[in-house]
């Protein structure tokens, strides 16, 4: 599932940086600001609900309309995984860090920096999961 959602998230990448408006990337800033607000107060429930909105808009943001679908059907395979690692504030705060460079890039409309960043916290997030549910990259 990853490994296909990295691709997803390496084309949101790409188009979300070029097609956004500034008004688009101003509401996704404020949604992350959101995110920083919720990890402050330590609510991973909340947490995990504005970081799958977050990502969510991003697919959006990339004006391709079938992106949110294949991305929404990806994290519908995922949802109980996601949220248990969101319950290790460590884990979280790697993921607002990585957030903070996903703004920052878009923000810049850097679409391969962008492209690179979304790759990359997917792959974190990946790793992150397999770590707590105790499988091995590759196994079956």
């Amino acid at each position: 599932m990853f490994e296909a959602k990295g691709a997803i998230e390496h084309v949101i990448g790409l188009n979300a940086a070029l097609r956004a408006s500034d008004a688009d990337i101003a509401d996704l800033q404020r949604l992350h600001e959101r995110l920083v607000a919720a990890e402050a107060a330590e609510a991973p429930q909340g947490y995990a609900e504005l970081n799958e909105a977050f990502h969510l808009r991003l697919a959006e943001l990339a004006g391709n309309a079938g992106l949110p679908k294949v991305y929404t059907r990806l994290q519908q395979n995922i949802p109980r995984a996601r949220h248990r690692i969101n319950d290790d504030p460590a884990r979280v705060r790697a993921s607002l860090a990585e957030h903070e460079g996903i703004m920052a890039a878009m923000a810049a409309r850097a679409r391969l920096d962008l492209a690179e960043r979304l790759v990359t916290h997917n792959e974190a997030t990946a790793a992150a999961i397999t770590a707590k549910i105790g499988v091995q990259r590759g196994a079956p």
